[in-house]
């Protein structure tokens, strides 16, 4: 007697246009911007997708991979809604389109650029990344595909190369500024990662402003230190010729210190403290030291 068994249908999956497939036969590419810890809106979106539809398809395209041979999709862009997706262990609206690399990597900056909720360090590690592994020829290339000025992209280019022990002391990269984490990379290429690192917590609070990196510790290198004197909240280096260097309490530099032989005291601020006078302060100063008198 022959078998009679229904079997299941068998699954058709498209190759071009717009579809719906299911999240599991689909993957991110390798170039998806978004790092793991930015994907805090996933749970709100499966539930606005579960309640009023799919309302945008991810772009995906073709993928066969021997490795993987369940994958059938690569998510050029809509990760998120890819992720919302396998949550609810659903189906996923897809737009299918043959992309080579480089025309997947200008089809996703065209849709991902413009939003908001995408920290500065995401986006440069992938800029990073699309020139490290040969995506784009050059800098300048990967500036053009990429809708930016060379000077924006070297930005985020220098961003991205924080090294890890600099990125371990950061309290939270998502919320650091492409300008500042540029800068702290040029003070690191200069030799000052240790000061860096020691002083993050004073740099991310605003107490060591971005304009004073790395100045700050390039003057406070310059002098030899001589019989440090403690003071309750700052140390005095003693140096010669009626020089003295005022630190805090981390070893940042605060101010220099010359006493002529007229008696004459000439004070130069860092650039760190200078930014934070107010002219209410300055006056405040001026009628301490008149009550000193």
């Amino acid at each position: 007697m022959a078998d009679v068994t229904p079997r299941a249908p068998h699954r058709f999956y498209p190759t071009k246009g717009f579809g719906r497939v299911p999240a599991t036969v689909c993957r991110p590419w390798k170039f998806a911007d978004r790092p793991d810890d930015e994907f805090g809106h996933t749970s709100s979106l499966a539930k606005s997708i579960e309640a009023n539809g799919q309302v945008q398809p991810a772009l995906v395209r073709l993928c066969v991979d021997p490795a993987a041979p369940g994958i059938r999709y690569e998510v050029i862009a809509g990760v998120a809604r890819w992720r919302s997706a396998m949550n609810a262990a659903g189906d996923l609206d897809v737009q299918i389109r043959e992309l080579t690399d480089v025309q997947a990597y200008r089809a996703m900056v065209a849709e991902n650029e413009d939003r908001q909720n995408l920290s500065d360090y995401a986006r440069a590690r992938r800029f990073s990344g699309a020139l490290d592994s040969g995506l784009f020829a050059s800098k300048t290339e990967l500036a053009e595909a990429s809708r930016l000025s060379a000077s924006n992209m070297s930005y985020l280019l220098g961003f991205a190369s924080l090294p890890a022990e600099v990125l371990k002391a950061v309290s939270d990269i998502k919320s650091m500024s492409v300008r500042l984490g540029y800068v702290l990379s040029l003070a690191v290429r200069d030799g000052f990662k240790n000061e860096v690192i020691r002083d993050m917590a004073l740099i991310e609070n605003g107490e060591i402003a971005r304009d004073a990196i790395p100045d700050i510790w390039r003057e406070a290198r310059q002098f030899s230190v001589e019989s440090p004197a403690k003071f309750p909240h700052t140390d005095v280096v003693r140096q010669p010729r009626d020089i003295q260097i005022f630190t805090g309490k981390t070893g940042q530099l605060l101010c220099r210190m010359r006493t002529a032989s007229s008696g004459e005291i000439t004070l130069k601020l860092s650039l760190s403290v200078s930014s934070l006078l107010t002219p209410e302060k300055v006056a405040k100063i001026i009628a301490l030291l008149d009550s000193e008198e």
